[in-house]
């Protein structure tokens, strides 16, 4: 199993672009653990190591971790807190669920509500894109799995990306797939990230990319391995 791992476009946090490391061993002996801060909660656990400053965020809301308002109401609580502690350096969000990040935002929240609920819901998208982006700490995405359209923005709004390499797994805004424009500030994003012209051709043709296209196509900058996946 392999990872790539590639900056935000334009970050100003890291700018030598190092690379960054994250442990993905197994669970802390009990010394370990008696250093950590824990929350859980039904879609989102948040565990914060208070003697490295780094807090994960695992996504927990089965299937498929779909972006839901009530999914996107928690995340933003949780950023929130996690800012406001001074011991938390940086925070990296993944999946508790086998072979997918995040599949999107939740359509049902879109089919047949009201334009108040609609409203509500788009200004929730949002509010999540603009915590991630303007957050004061280090931001990463531990891609596992696929991440299609809503889940593609949240790891494109982080600094760095780290992803499994598997090829049953994509990412990419594969909105047009669906019918769907894609909002400007989602393409921007990801001009920031890969450039204007494979922006162009992904949001055209809604191409979902594996692991090793996207190291074609520079989303990744370098690679670390480990021995299991």
């Amino acid at each position: 199993m392999g990872f790539g791992t590639v900056s935000r476009g334009g970050s100003s946090r890291w700018p030598d672009q190092r690379l960054c490391t994250v442990e993905m061993g197994p669970p802390c002996h009990t010394s370990c653990l008696s250093r950590r801060k824990s929350s859980s909660s039904p879609k989102i656990k948040v565990d914060l190591d208070s003697s490295t400053g780094i807090a994960v965020m695992k996504f927990q809301s089965p299937p498929v971790n779909s972006l839901s308002l009530d999914f996107l109401t928690e995340f933003c609580i949780s950023l929130e807190k996690l800012e406001m502690d001074r011991s938390c350096r940086g925070v990296v969000v993944t999946s508790a669920l086998p072979k997918i990040f995040s599949a999107g935002l939740d359509i049902m929240e879109m089919y047949g509500k009201s334009p108040e609920r609609c409203g509500e819901f788009w200004k929730a998208v949002q509010e999540m894109w603009l915590k991630l982006y303007g957050s004061n700490m280090v931001t990463i995405a531990a891609i596992n799995g696929s991440s299609p359209a809503g889940g593609c923005l949240m790891a494109l709004t982080c600094d760095y990306r780290i992803m499994a390499e598997n090829p049953r797994y994509g990412i990419g805004l594969n909105e047009t797939q669906l019918g769907i424009v894609a909002p400007f500030w989602f393409k921007d994003t990801m001009v920031n990230t890969v450039g204007h012209r494979t922006t162009e051709l992904a949001l055209e043709l809604g191409l979902l990319y594996s692991a090793p296209d996207a190291l074609r196509l520079a989303w990744w900058t370098s690679w670390c391995r480990r021995t299991r996946c």
